[in-house]
Formats: structure tokens, sequence, C-alpha cells
């Protein structure tokens, strides 16, 4: 292993680690060790630690960026559009016959 990809390792496996130290305070069973797993899920939270989650589903795998992306690529987290005041209210958009 190089240096980046032994760093990525430990990072995956820290993060894996504290998940898995959290189990038995959530009543759950506990998950098997990092070395019982296998390697595509090692992988799997070696991109997680590194902010590079990737959701896999009927299509190709999308990665889903960290919660700093946008400011990594200059959109500053100000520039997102307000919320209408119909939009806050969910109540508010319903004719008089659906409100409950």
């Amino acid at each position: 292993m190089t240096n980046d990809s032994e760093a990525r390792d430990r990072a995956g496996r820290a993060l894996y680690e504290q998940g898995q130290a959290m189990l038995p305070g959530l009543g759950q069973p506990p998950a098997p060790g990092w070395e019982e797993l296998d390697e595509s899920v090692r992988e799997r939270w070696r991109r997680n630690a590194a902010g590079q989650a990737v959701v896999t589903g009927p299509t190709a795998p999308q990665a889903i960026p960290s919660p700093t992306h946008g400011a990594e690529h200059g959109t500053p987290p100000d520039s997102v559009p307000a919320q209408q005041e119909s939009d806050a209210d969910p109540l508010s958009a319903q004719s008089p016959r659906t409100r409950h």
C-alpha cells in the first residue's frame, strides 16, 4: 500500500469503528470487525471518510457531494434562493376543503 492508500484505509476504518462503537448504545447487535468486511464494503467506508459517498441504484452509481461541495466550486451558501412564503407552510397551499 502506498502512503495515500494507507491514509484512506485508516480514515475509512476509523469512520467504520466510530459507527461500530455506537451500535451497542442503540440496542443493535455488534457489527463485524473491519478485517471481516468484504473489500467492496471497506472501499465504501473509505469513500465515505473522504466525503465521496456513492449511491448505487438501477442506474449507474452517482457521486454525492460533501456538504461543502458548493463552496468548493464557487457557489456561496447564501446564493440558494430563499423559500417563498407559500412553500414554507404546506397547509397554506391547500384549498380550504383539504385542510384538516
